[in-house]
C-alpha cells in the first residue's frame, strides 16, 4: 500500500485535528497503536476498488486529501479505538471528528463490512444493521432501526444511491440497487432487485445492470 503521508506524519496529522477540535487536555490519544491497524483494514477494504483515484500503478493508494477515503479511515480508527483498545474517549472524539469534517454519522460500535465504498460521502447516517461486503453508499443515505429497535439486514453487492433509506425490519437480498430518494421500511426485498419509490408504494424491477464491475474487481 502507498500513502500520501508516512505513518508518523499521518499520526501527527490526525492528532493535530483531534486537539484542534477537542482541546480538553484529557489524554494524549494513543494513535500510534490505532493507525497501523486502521490502515490494515483500509487496505483490505479498498484493494478491490478499481477507481483510478484509489490506485497508482496498480497498487492501492491512500490519499489523506481524498475526503471519501479519509472518512472511511477515521471510521476504522474509531472502531479500533473502541473495540480493540477499549478507549471510549478517543472513539467518541474520532466519531465526532467524522461528523464535523464529513457529516458522516456512523458510531464507533457500528460494525460496517470489511469491504465497502463511500461515494460523495456527505450527510450519510449508517446506524445499527447487519451489513455485508461490497456495499456502496452515496450522499444523503440512511440505514437504521425503527422505533421497536428492529434493524435491517443488507445483503452483498448493495448499491444505495443518493438520499435513499433502508430502515426497520427490512431484509435486502443480494445484488440490489436502491434508487435515488427511495425509502425501504420493514420490507422483504428479493435478490437482484431495482427499487423505486417509498414504502408502502415501492416499485420493484429486476436489476439487470452490471454496476458492480464499474466499482469492484471481485
Amino acid at each position: 500500500m502507498q500513502c500520501s503521508l508516512s505513518r508518523e506524519q499521518l499520526t501527527n496529522y490526525l492528532s493535530t485535528q483531534l486537539f484542534n477540535f477537542f482541546p480538553d487536555f484529557k489524554e494524549t490519544p494513543p494513535l500510534s497503536r490505532i493507525i497501523p491497524r486502521a490502515l490494515e483494514r483500509l487496505e483490505f477494504c479498498f484493494e478491490k476498488i478499481i477507481y483510478s483515484s484509489y490506485r497508482r500503478q496498480g497498487i492501492f493508494y491512500f490519499n489523506h486529501l481524498n475526503a471519501d477515503q479519509y472518512t472511511v479511515f477515521i471510521y476504522f480508527c474509531s472502531n479500533v479505538a473502541y473495540s480493540e483498545l477499549c478507549n471510549l474517549n478517543l472513539a467518541e472524539k474520532l466519531f465526532y471528528l467524522n461528523k464535523i469534517m464529513h457529516s458522516f454519522h456512523c458510531m464507533y460500535d457500528t460494525i460496517l463490512p470489511d469491504i465497502f465504498l463511500v461515494v460523495h460521502g456527505t450527510g450519510i447516517v449508517l446506524g445499527k444493521a447487519s451489513y455485508s461486503n461490497y456495499f456502496v453508499v452515496m450522499h444523503g443515505c440512511t440505514v437504521g432501526a425503527n422505533s421497536s429497535f428492529e434493524m435491517p439486514y443488507l445483503g452483498e453487492f448493495l448499491f444505495m444511491y443518493p438520499n435513499s433509506s433502508i430502515t426497520g425490519n427490512s431484509v435486502i437480498g443480494k445484488n440490489t440497487c436502491v434508487s435515488n430518494g427511495s425509502l425501504v421500511n420493514n420490507e422483504l426485498i428479493l435478490e437482484n432487485s431495482l427499487i423505486f419509490g417509498s414504502t408502502p408504494y415501492l416499485i420493484i424491477k429486476t436489476n439487470r445492470a452490471d454496476r458492480l464491475s464499474h466499482v469492484y474487481q471481485v
